[in-house]
């Protein structure tokens, strides 16, 4: 990757220090204008090759170079002059324009400063009413450059569609260009003066700040003043002959010694022309490497072919970029840490939340209703806030995981009305709580695929209808309905509750949002619909809202078709849910239970108890589980995963190798419950992955299939 490509790579992924961007902005640019330089010997292409860069570095309409930037001249013109197309040249270039009173303020305010002079509205320097006219312009900057030789030249810009006033920043970066662009006039101007090569060489080398160098075959044979400085050479004697590798240590990084490697990218050189690599150099004073910029170039000199070798010091630049990699690794690092807190705060408030929720989902199902009863309204305040805490916690680990970029999708067709049963099976509970009829338009979802994440779908229909029922009225109504619209589908999802002001559509996807007229009603920490709108974009979708106050509101989602529609003629309905969990295998089965955590023991031996013939064995260590295991073959295993010793991955990779357990089906019963991790257990061949707080009719049902599939 060349530097210029690897600095955009990294202002695109991290947030970087602004005097650092800058200050790579400057290198990077400085580095153009040199390679221009470079490729060209002819003054005017370089000069031309400067202004379109200038161009477009600034966003300009117009750039040119203008000749002699002096007020008591005569006259003055344009040797070169570049511009967009919609506004072409007004100079003529090579004629002499007569030098008039702005012209020559505006050369002495050039000269009496080393830096840029900005002229436009809400400037220190207004553009004078004539000059704007007569050349169509709206804002310019300038500056006065001063070569070694001959007089001073002006250098600017011009901005004609719009006036542009351009901050400290950009006027320090078009001073740092002039400044070099000098440099090179200096350059150009001396070797069109000078007829001896010689001379001319000698003029190129010492008006640049990068080590120049001539070196044959076999060693150096001639240098600049810079190329003595960089390499702390006292005299031109100590340089003479040397071979590169004598300012070198004595292997490259790359393993290989200096010599060998120098002597191949020479020959290098030699046989392509021309030759650019990075290099490790030492000072001849100190002893202190530093890392360089090669370029060898073969010429003809005196009928011999010789190397022109240029060396640039780019110290601070490998520092601007150990800076860039260690922010990058430590943005990383902050962002991993993050997520790993909030995947075990997820873990540990998961597990008191499984007892506390398990034994309120027992105590409701309680057959003694006059205990049952008296704390009826008890359990639900309690159940509906252990709910509540698990949704903000899996809310908070789904924004988490989006802003992060790690959300991976596994776009494939989905059912939409088996897709949306699930949604209702889910939420009738909560509907009945307060009387909300759940219901689906004829054929809104009959007989229709479209292609999205199952999961991700999933998570962002049972967001919107949960709030649907959230913020409706008692005894109110949630209704599905849909719109096909070309190739994709509109999901509607109604309710009759208050509706929301239009003023509050814009902050309604917005991360930690609540309607504003009611910020503690409803339960939630206000991030569910900046998730349904995020998931839904990667998904290819849209979402939106349309709402009456008093009236109720709609949310909606637009997915595509998938390209076969599957057919279904179950249409969607609110499902009913079992009653009876009880196994009717006509024999006993034996379950086994693989977990370190007691309250959790006992929830599942009080689940057991209701669930017919069942033995339930306990295993309170991974180890004397699968002795358990090996010795009574139990019909199905529950195992957690973070278990002391041996997690429950190894668990059931042993019990997998195992002869005697390998066929007994796992389920994995754990608090980890991120996607990336319940994938990874069912990809390492956990039959069901159920997490904590268990769903207790959930948990009963799962059971119940696998333990039926068994006795089959």
């Amino acid at each position: 990757m060349c530097y210029q490509s690897y600095l955009s790579e990294m202002n695109k992924d991290q947030h970087l220090p602004l005097d650092l961007s800058r200050r790579l902005r400057t290198l990077e640019v400085m580095e153009q204008i040199t390679q221009i330089s470079l490729a060209s010997d002819d003054m005017e292409n370089v000069l031309r090759g400067m202004l379109d860069l200038v161009l477009e570095i600034f966003n300009a309409d117009r750039a040119w170079f203008l000749y002699p930037c002096d007020p008591d001249a005569a006259s003055w013109g344009i040797p070169v002059e570049r511009t967009r197309l919609e506004w072409p040249g007004l100079f003529a270039q090579g004629m002499d324009m007569p030098m008039d009173h702005e012209a020559a303020k505006m050369f002495s305010e050039g000269l009496k400063t080393s830096g840029a002079i900005q002229y436009g509205p809400d400037t220190d320097h207004p553009l004078p009413p004539p000059v704007a006219a007569h050349f169509l312009l709206k804002s310019q900057v300038t500056i006065a450059l001063r070569p070694k030789i001959g007089s001073p030249w002006m250098f600017g810009l011009h901005h004609c569609a719009s006036a542009v006033k351009h901050d400290e920043h950009d006027l320090q970066l078009f001073t740092a260009i002039g400044h070099r662009v000098s440099d090179i006039l200096s350059v150009f101007i001396s070797n069109s003066q000078l007829s001896e090569s010689e001379t001319k060489f000698r003029t190129l080398y010492d008006s640049t700040s990068d080590a120049v160098m001539l070196l044959d075959d076999k060693c150096f044979i001639d240098c600049n003043k810079a190329a003595l400085a960089i390499f702390g050479c006292a005299t031109f004697a100590d340089f003479f002959s040397k071979h590169p590798s004598d300012f070198s240590p004595p292997e490259q990084p790359c393993g290989m010694d200096s010599v060998t490697l120098a002597d191949q990218q020479i020959a290098t050189a030699m046989e392509k022309g021309s030759h650019f690599f990075e290099w490790v150099h030492k000072c001849a004073d100190t002893g202190e490497s530093f890392p360089a910029e090669v370029l060898l170039s073969a010429i003809e000199l005196d009928g011999k072919k010789v190397i022109q070798a240029t060396v640039r010091d780019i110290t601070e630049r490998k520092k601007a970029e150990s800076e860039l990699i260690t922010a990058k690794e430590v943005a990383e690092e902050a962002s991993q840490a993050k997520s790993t807190f909030l995947g075990r705060m997820s873990h540990e408030l998961r597990t008191p939340l499984n007892a506390i929720l398990g034994f309120i989902q027992i105590m409701e199902m309680s057959p003694d209703e006059e205990t049952l009863a008296a704390h009826r309204d008890n359990l639900k305040t309690m159940a509906r806030s252990s709910w509540s805490l698990l949704r903000i916690i899996e809310d908070l680990i789904n924004l988490s995981q989006i802003e992060a970029g790690k959300v991976t999708l596994h776009m494939e067709k989905i059912d939409l009305h088996t897709c949306m049963n699930e949604c209702f099976e889910l939420l009738t509970p909560l509907a009945k709580e307060r009387g909300i009829e759940l219901g689906c338009d004829d054929d809104a979802c009959h007989g229709i695929t479209v292609r999205a994440d199952p999961f991700r779908l999933n998570q962002v229909l049972t967001n919107l209808l949960a709030n649907a029922i959230k913020y409706n009225r008692d005894n109110g109504s949630v209704t599905v309905s849909g719109q096909h619209l070309h190739d994709r589908l509109r999901i509607l999802i109604s309710d009759t509750g208050t509706g929301i002001p239009e003023s509050e559509f814009p902050s309604l996807f917005q991360s930690f949002s609540r309607v504003v007229e009611r910020p503690f009603t409803i339960e939630g920490a206000g991030i569910g619909l900046s998730i349904a709108k995020q998931l839904t974009e990667l998904m290819g979708g849209t979402i939106g809202v349309e709402s009456m106050v008093d009236q109720g509101s709609t949310f909606w989602i637009e997915l595509p078709l998938a390209e076969d529609q599957k057919t279904s003629n179950t249409p969607v309905n609110v499902p009913v849910p079992l009653n009876d969990h009880s196994v009717t295998t006509g024999k006993q089965t034996t379950l086994l239970c693989i977990e370190d955590n007691t309250d959790h023991i006992k929830l599942i031996e009080t689940i057991v108890s209701g669930m017919g013939d069942i033995s339930l064995l306990i295993a309170l260590s991974p180890s004397i589980g699968l002795d358990l295991a090996r010795t009574h073959k139990p019909d199905l295993i529950l195992l957690d995963i973070c278990l002391p010793d041996i997690n429950g991955y190894d668990v059931l990779e042993r019990l997998q190798a195992d002869e005697c357990t390998r066929s007994i089906p796992v389920m994995a019963v754990s608090a980890s419950a991120h996607p990336v991790e319940i994938e990874k257990g069912l990809q390492a061949g956990f039959r069901y992955y159920l997490t904590k707080p268990l769903n207790i009719v959930e948990f009963k049902n799962t059971v119940e299939e696998l333990l039926r599939d068994v006795v089959k």
